[in-house]
């Protein structure tokens, strides 16, 4: 079966996956980066983790942007970043401590893996092949070869 990895089936699958509007991109911001910066078809969680942190960081803490018109409805991974700036009175994450730069990371990677990852494929059109499997025992996702082209 072709892969049908097409502008459209994308597009297709950001617009109609079940999951927020900003997790969406970010993850297959996040997917695309780690694909080009290592040959490995294997990502761990966590470095999706530390991916998502980058991406939000300075949308979140530098720039103030909100992503509801309430902070209570807003994405757990901008409270996660905002919270850690605001604990820790920090403006870049390389100013946090490691172990708290790697709790947030942690923390980044758990929240992937309770509905982001799952749910990310849900409502992606039939031709469309998903472009990873989540192996949730070894905590990483895994490219097919076909999805790294398109990335």
């Amino acid at each position: 079966m072709k892969s049908h990895y097409t502008v459209g089936n994308v597009a297709a699958l950001m617009r109609d996956a079940s999951k927020s509007t900003t997790y969406k991109p970010a993850l297959l911001k996040a997917m695309a980066r780690l694909a080009h910066r290592d040959e490995s078809l294997i990502v761990p969680i966590a470095n999706l983790g530390e991916e998502f942190v980058r991406l939000y960081w300075d949308q979140t803490v530098i720039y103030h942007l909100r992503q509801a018109a309430v902070l209570s409805k807003e994405a757990t991974a901008v409270k996660l970043i905002r919270e850690t700036a605001h604990t820790h009175n920090v403006r870049r994450p390389s100013d946090l401590s490691t172990k708290d730069r790697e709790l947030l990371i942690s923390k980044m990677a758990k929240l992937l893996t309770v509905n982001v990852l799952s749910a990310f494929h849900a409502s992606k059109p039939n031709a469309m092949n998903a472009l990873y499997t989540w192996d949730k025992a070894a905590a990483c996702i895994m490219f097919s070869p076909e999805s790294i082209t398109s990335l």
